[in-house]
């Protein structure tokens, strides 16, 4: 089991009157109205995130239409009222990802949904489309840490907890396909079907399998030069030319110390950069979670909260052109000590607070995923 991500999340929920956020500076309270003028600086698509029900306060697929900065829910997504299909839906933890750069599929997992007793929990896995149609179902037995959709949305890419962690493959129906028992770290796939992981043997490290395969194949090792400890947090862009990741800082005193800043790797010409940092006043710079736009052109980040919370993780979010020469200054305070390049980005969330009018610029989610 990944003792560290369950350390996080119960301090964020111990800390959750606090929104896991350093904001001694103060918030931003200065924020423009955009909505007839260029909300989000005209960037396209979506950008999908777990939310949360203003129904019961669980977990329910959501995204933000970046041209209208509208929050929007997709239909049927509050899974904890589908008993028939999950029916230990009161205890579940449940956990959304969405197929690389498509806008017509995610896949949900639902940890221990069943449980025959006496005998094993099932986990339960889900593809559902944007309409909020159930388009495959199949359960594993034992705890499932996550699940991804290959770029062709055929196979499935599943990180189980058995006693021991394993990388499984399997095809969308549920068909097995190989697995390896291995911890891994973050993990993504890329377009030729292979998976890439950070290795928790060498956590500077990117592993890449054969196509469509658990089995590992190729790896890049990152120079010992990199500042920072460890990769987290890994996005493929669209083309599979470059790999986009959080290396993070370890305070061995606190998590809630730990710094994460974003980088860059080509993934043919080993050659990497950093994508941003932290005014000089900002002490603790995370800024985290990157996601590639669909034309490969900006890389989103959560700039505040902490670096590996997935839960009451309190931050700006902006869009990085990847042409830059130099890092971006982001700030998680105050938007004009950003660099001008950076764009913040807006939204509106008109399901909880419908009265109001003016667009927010704090997110609470952590993890976003941008489609078309």
């Amino acid at each position: 089991m990944n003792i560290y991500k369950y350390s996080v999340a119960i301090i964020c929920i111990w800390l959750s009157t606090v929104s896991c956020s350093d904001n001694s500076s103060g918030d931003n309270e200065d924020i423009p109205d955009l909505r007839n003028d260029r909300l989000n600086n005209r960037l396209s698509g979506k950008l999908f995130f777990e939310g949360i029900s203003d129904r019961n306060r669980n977990d329910i697929a959501s995204y933000i239409d970046l041209n209208t900065g509208l929050i929007e829910n997709v239909p049927d997504s509050e899974w904890q009222f589908d008993s028939e299909s999950f029916p230990n839906s009161a205890g579940v933890r449940f956990s959304v990802n969405p197929s690389p750069f498509n806008a017509k599929e995610f896949v949900v997992v639902a940890e221990n949904c069943k449980f025959e007793f006496p005998g094993p929990e099932y986990s339960c896995i889900l593809i559902q489309d944007f309409e909020g149609n159930y388009v495959n179902t199949f359960d594993l037995e034992g705890e499932i840490d996550s699940a991804k959709l290959s770029y062709n949305s055929e196979y499935l890419a599943i990180v189980r907890d058995l006693d021991d962690m394993w990388l499984s493959v399997y095809k969308r129906d549920g068909t097995f396909v190989d697995n390896v028992q291995t911890e891994i770290g973050s993990y993504a796939w890329m377009p030729n079907g292979s998976i890439v992981y950070v290795s928790t043997d060498n956590q500077k490290t990117l592993v890449f399998t054969k196509p469509y395969s658990s089995i590992p194949d190729t790896q890049i090792r990152l120079p010992e030069d990199i500042p920072g400890d460890f990769i987290a947090q890994i996005a493929v862009s669209p083309s599979g030319k470059h790999i986009a990741y959080t290396m993070i800082n370890r305070d061995n005193s606190t998590v809630l110390a730990s710094k994460g800043i974003p980088w860059i790797i080509d993934v043919e010409t080993l050659q990497y950069r950093q994508l941003a940092t932290s005014p000089e006043d900002e002490d603790r710079p995370n800024i985290v979670f990157p996601t590639w736009s669909p034309d490969e052109k900006y890389i989103f980040v959560r700039v505040g909260g902490i670096p590996l919370a997935t839960l009451a993780s309190r931050g700006i979010g902006y869009a990085i052109p990847i042409d830059i020469e130099t890092p971006l200054i982001l700030s998680r305070h105050r938007l004009e000590k950003s660099s001008p390049e950076a764009i913040p980005v807006y939204h509106y969330d008109k399901n909880s607070n419908p009265d109001r009018d003016d667009p927010d610029i704090f997110f609470t989610a952590s993890r976003f995923y941008w489609i078309p």
